[in-house]
């Protein structure tokens, strides 16, 4: 879930029968564990997004029949929406050949990706820790980047824009999924 309180993911998960996590906005058919060791997910009502105090992976049980128990962490974010939105709608930017994009660019590596790296540092760390204690499936990052992808922006104006967030993202091997399923969007 985006933009959502712990109350309303808990009433929403409650509502349709699912585990969830308020802490990280997640809800899901299989049992969730938060990486602090919460299982009762009883996160503080206030607006506690994962990205602002820390604290946005969740472990996600996976029971595979005939071959036990997978461990999958879910890590789920909504970043600041400058200067994407800037960018995006040509405000507040510098003009120029790429003069707004390249600002925008160097916007995003100030004040978007410190808390992305957070995250993925976090993501990694349970990770690592999920893979000492059984089987990992693998790990996943959901949410609104608010974030142009580096896959959309190539020869933009005759230069390749380095977006960081969606850099970083691949660096820690993470793949965009959507790009994936739809090369012809990229």
């Amino acid at each position: 879930m985006q933009e959502s309180s712990p109350a309303m993911t808990r009433l929403c998960g409650t509502a349709l029968g699912l585990f969830f996590s308020g802490r990280n906005a997640i809800l899901s058919r299989l049992p969730i564990q938060d990486s602090n060791g919460d299982t009762k997910h009883e996160a503080d009502d206030e607006w506690d997004h994962p990205c602002v105090k820390g604290g946005g992976v969740s472990i996600l049980r996976v029971p595979v029949k005939g071959a036990g128990q997978f461990l999958v962490p879910v890590a789920n974010c909504h970043l600041c929406h400058w200067p994407y939105e800037a960018f995006i709608n040509n405000e507040r930017l510098p003009t120029g050949p790429n003069g707004d994009a390249m600002h925008a660019v160097e916007a995003e590596r100030k004040y978007t990706l410190p808390a992305l790296t957070k995250l993925l540092s976090e993501l990694k760390a349970v990770e690592a820790g999920c893979a000492s204690e059984g089987r990992v499936l693998g790990s996943l990052l959901c949410g609104d980047f608010n974030s142009v992808s580096h896959l959309d922006y190539f020869d933009h104006m005759g230069t390749d824009l380095q977006w960081p967030c969606t850099l970083a993202c691949e660096a820690a091997g993470l793949e965009d999924t959507y790009a994936a399923a739809n090369p012809s969007d990229v």
